[in-house]
């Protein structure tokens, strides 16, 4: 079931996985979460299974792979929650919502907020999960969001 346009094979998913290791190896699992959306939600939630470290993912496009993996229970013995948000009609996460994940995940459907329901691209939006007053969205890669955090000493 190799895809090599998944995103667990592509040079985002490997310099990402590094990155998390790094923070784990520093400050250890237990201070650890991962995080993401859309692509980078698809990516937060395998590293999030595969190194067992709790994660928030939101609207994320699970692989076939992942679904698959979670289907023959690959990853049964993790100990730390996966939280899955997912907007009703989004289009890039629809298997965020099969039962092989949904018995692995704490999967919440998720409302779109009024005026964004009525495009189908606007409900991927990370818009549909902000508070009132919208996000102020800095679109970076978990590698450049771990280099920026490292030349601000946070890391």
């Amino acid at each position: 079931m190799f895809n090599p346009k998944a995103a667990e094979n592509s040079k985002r998913f490997t310099e990402a996985s590094e990155q998390t290791d790094k923070v784990v190896a520093k400050y250890g699992k237990r201070f650890t979460t991962v995080s993401g959306h859309s692509q980078g939600g698809g990516i937060s939630s395998l590293i999030g299974q595969e190194k067992d470290i709790r994660g928030f993912h939101f609207n994320p496009a699970i692989s076939a792979k992942q679904d698959a993996e979670n289907s023959k229970g690959l990853y049964a013995k993790n100990i730390e929650k996966q939280v899955l948000y997912k907007t009703h009609m989004d289009i890039a996460s629809p298997l965020s919502y099969t039962q092989p994940i949904r018995k692995k995940f704490n999967v919440n459907l998720v409302g779109t907020k009024p005026g964004i329901d009525n495009s189908i691209v606007k409900t991927h939006s990370l818009d549909n999960f902000a508070a009132k007053g919208g996000l102020n969205v800095e679109r970076n890669t978990m590698v450049s969001s771990m280099k920026k955090a490292s030349e601000q000493g946070f890391l």
